[in-house]
This record gives structure tokens, sequence and C-alpha cells, in this order.
């Protein structure tokens, strides 16, 4: 156990035990705050005599509330730090990171990237709040191909002053160049209402561009969608582009085949030069253009035989769905039929 969340263990001690002695704590949950503060002396090993001890010598006497409220004042306070740079900052001091900045711009001008960011810096130290001094480190990180940094600059400079419209086109390059085109469209969407009737074409350019691949990442989401509903009905139908049994049973050309079929099999070569009934024929692994499916002729081209269709057991089934009534009937007519022949033959 490290010392150092020893003692942060004894000030959370410290605190429970206070807020019991001083009624902060309900009569009713002072008992379970008692077995925490037990449990968290056995955890970390802190022994009762010892927690004064802790926060005298390693916090100075600070409680923990001292402690937590010291930083909530310190972050509010943030921005009135720095008015107070601002305010403080002599003419002189002024005058020397405006020339800084100039040295970065003309570094900038002739490509020296590294050299404009060490100027813009250096400028930075002096007034860190300066806007324009922040959101040109953020051109130059760009230009680096230090994106992320480039977002930080521009992020700070808009804190510094929102209405500064070049800090927005820097926000919106680097958002766009580290993935987040949306984010970069509302960028320099902002930095056009402020730019107003006047708009630059580096800020109108920035922002169709961002609107452009928004658009296309939309397009590609929704044809991935199309795509996988596309798979899912295929799926439904076990890959048949037919839309399997289901649809054949349903398909007036298939019909008017299996009755043809079954009222005149030498109807079925004519039956075969109609291009959608070989197609359904070759899917179904009947022969055609490449088959080697059951009944198959090769993969020459060539149509499948009258023998290879009569012979399949999937097509003869289908034919007997259709015409199961009509082949019934068929069958009683020729069995009637036989019977006559034959009790012609005993007379």
């Amino acid at each position: 156990m490290s010392e150092e969340k020893k003692y942060i263990a004894a000030l959370v001690i410290d605190f429970l035990v206070s807020s019991v002695e001083t009624g902060d704590v309900p009569e009713d949950n002072k008992d379970s705050v008692e077995f925490a503060v037990e449990s968290i002396q056995d955890a970390f090993n802190v022994k009762k005599e010892e927690v004064s001890k802790i926060i005298k010598d390693k916090f100075s006497g600070k409680k923990l509330t001292d402690i937590v409220n010291f930083s909530g004042k310190k972050e509010s306070s943030e921005n009135k730090e720095d008015d107070k740079v601002s305010d403080d900052l002599s003419d002189e001091d002024k005058a020397k990171a405006d020339a800084l900045k100039l040295e970065g711009n003309k570094a900038m001008t002739q490509r020296d990237f590294l050299g404009a960011i060490q100027k813009y810096s250096e400028a930075i130290e002096i007034n860190p709040t300066n806007a324009v001094y922040f959101s040109n480190r953020a051109a130059a990180y760009s230009s680096a191909r230090k994106h992320n940094l480039a977002l930080k600059d521009a992020e700070r400079a808009i804190k510094l002053d929102s209405k500064y419209a070049k800090a927005w086109s820097r926000l919106g390059l680097a958002k766009y160049v580290l993935g987040d085109a949306k984010g970069a469209m509302e960028a320099y969407e902002q930095g056009l209402k402020i730019e107003g009737a006047n708009p630059s074409a580096t800020m109108k350019k920035g922002y169709e561009t961002a609107k452009k691949r928004v658009a296309e990442q939309n397009d590609t989401s929704s044809e991935q969608s199309n795509t996988s509903d596309a798979r899912d009905s295929n799926s439904a139908t076990g890959g048949n582009p037919l839309g399997g049994l289901s649809g054949l049973l349903n398909n007036p050309n298939v019909m008017q085949a299996a009755q043809q079929m079954m009222q005149n099999p030498e109807a079925m070569r004519g039956l075969m030069n109609n291009p959608q009934l070989r197609q359904m024929a070759q899917s179904m692994g009947l022969g055609g253009a490449g088959g080697n499916g059951a009944g198959a002729t090769g993969g020459n081209g060539s149509s499948p035989s009258l023998q290879d269709l009569m012979n399949n057991p999937m097509l003869r089934n289908l034919a007997s769905q259709f015409m199961g009534g009509q082949q019934g009937n068929q069958d009683s007519n020729d069995s009637s039929s036989g019977n006559n022949n034959n009790n012609n033959a005993g007379q």
C-alpha cells in the first residue's frame, strides 16, 4: 500500500468522523458511516490516532473540504487570471509579442512551419490571452500536420474570443482532417455567421467541402443499409433470385410451363427457347450455361434436354403441385379406358 493512498484515506476518515460529530449525518445512518470508517482504516492500514498527525504534517492542517473548495475556486477564477495577465502587460511586452507574431507570419510564408510555431509560442508565452496568437499557431500546426495540436489551439482561441472568425476556420480544418466532417461543417458554418454578408473564400470553400463530405457519408450509410436489407431478403429465399419454391409457385410463367409440360411433354423444347424459363431451369440446376447440377447437360451453354427435365424430381414435384387435380383426372380416365379395353378383349 503506497503512503499517498494512506494519506488520502486519512483525509476521508477525518471527513466522515467530523460529519458524524457535527450532526451532518442523519441518526439512522450513523452506524453505516462508522462501519465505513472502520473498513477504510483496515483497508488502508490507517490507525485512528494517526489521522490528525497525517493531516497536520502532509496537508498543512487542511481538511478534505478545504482542499476541494480551493480547487473549485481555482478553476472558476481561470478566466479572471487571464484577464489579470492581459491587464498587467506593459505596452513594451505587447509590442514584443506582436513582433514575434509577425516573425511567425513571415516564417509561414517561407513554409518554415516549425519556425513559425516557435515564434507564435514565444508570443503566447508573453501574452497568453491573445486569440490571434493561438489561431495562428493552430494554422502552423495544421501545416506541419500536427492536427491534434491545431485542434487544441483553435479551441483555445475560440475560448478567448468566440467572435474571431479565423479561429473557427482553423477549428473546421483540424476537425475535417481528423475525420469529423460534421464537426468541421458546423465550425465553418459558425465562421460564416460571424463574417456575415461578405464571407471569405476560404470559409465558404471549407464549409462546402465539409458539407459534401457529410452528404457522402450519409449516402454511404444508406447504401450499406440497403445492401444489408437485400442480403437479409436474399437469405430469406435461400439465395435464389427467383424467390425459392414459394416464388416459383407464384410465378405465372412457371405455372403455364408446368401445365403445358403435363399436357404435352413435346412442347418443352419450344418452352425452353424462352430465355426467362431457360434461366429458371438453369438456376434450379437443370442444365444450361455453366450448369453442373443434377441433370445438367454440361457447361457448353446448351439448354437442358427433355429427358433431364422429365427426370428431375424437383420439377416433377412442382408440376404435380400445379396439376395434381388434372393429373389425377387424367390417370382416372386412362385407367377407365384400360378397363374398357380389357373388357372388350375378354368378350
